[in-house]
């Protein structure tokens, strides 16, 4: 079925909503011009602002896309369609070629907005950046997969 008669589980949908949205806000301010504000808010700063920025938002990109990956994954209870080894155990681990294809994207469109950055004259594409937000996709994946794995555990503690 394609994506657009795929109608998804609300969990699906709210994570596919919330990644695409992040993606969106992460291009917008990878493209318009933030020197001049982000200098007069943190001053001398700024490069170490400007990393910590990109971490982060690869790591949120990430935890999100990997919860969207998860939630389709699952589908609705009754679909059927895909095998527990396809979808992991609900609140057990990520299936590791979902972790590995969320990096794999995130990581991509990290390099996507680099090369974007090279024709315009008040931005500048840097692999440093590109390094950065892959390692703020990895910390993402790890954090989301550890809180998974966690409320998993404590799920099965306590019989749910």
């Amino acid at each position: 079925m394609s994506d657009e008669g795929r109608v998804g589980t609300s969990g699906e949908r709210l994570a596919r909503r919330l990644t695409l949205g992040w993606a969106a806000v992460i291009l917008v301010f990878a493209l318009v011009p933030t020197h001049a504000a982000l200098s007069a808010a943190v001053g001398e700063r700024e490069t170490l602002t400007t990393q910590v920025g990109h971490f982060v938002e690869f790591a949120v990109l990430a935890a999100l896309g990997l919860w969207w990956m998860t939630a389709r994954a699952q589908g609705p209870a009754d679909a059927g369609a895909r095998s527990d080894a396809d979808a992991g155990p609900a609140g057990g681990p990520a299936p590791v070629r979902s972790v590995l294809g969320v990096w794999a994207a995130a990581t991509a469109f990290g390099a996507l907005i680099e090369v974007l950055q090279v024709p315009l004259a008040y931005r500048s594409a840097q692999v440093g950046d590109l390094a950065i937000d892959a390692a703020g996709a990895a910390a993402g994946l790890l954090a989301f997969s550890c809180v998974r794995a966690l409320r998993g555990q404590r799920s099965r503690r306590h019989g749910r």
